[in-house]
């Protein structure tokens, strides 16, 4: 039981570094910010993620909401290639707000 509130605490902080990270460099569209911003956002997406695993599994039931919505808006924006369809729905923002409802939902089940 121990081992399993170490864990849940070492990824929290590891976590809330990464997303420390993000916010330092917040210019993703700059050259010298992307690639902190970018690996802040990935590593804040990782941890939470496993942390919301650990916590809460069914939690991470909020990723079917992304996958629906960006299923519906690559199938309402038709152009000839399906990358640019998938690029026009914003991807990667619905990522980051998924994987902050799905922290937010654990916490709010767990108090």
């Amino acid at each position: 039981m121990i081992y399993l509130l170490l864990a849940s605490i070492f990824i929290l902080s590891a976590y809330l570094s990464d997303v420390c990270t993000k916010g330092g460099a917040p210019n993703f569209r700059d050259s010298n910010d992307k690639k902190v911003h970018n690996a802040g956002a990935i590593m804040a997406l990782l941890f939470s993620q496993v942390w919301v695993a650990f916590n809460c599994p069914w939690c991470l039931f909020v990723w079917l909401a992304y996958i629906i919505y960006i299923i519906v808006m690559m199938t309402r924006t038709k152009t000839d290639s399906a990358m640019s369809d998938f690029l026009r729905a914003k991807p990667l923002f619905w990522a980051e707000i998924s994987a902050l409802l799905a922290v937010y939902l654990t916490l709010i089940i767990k108090m």
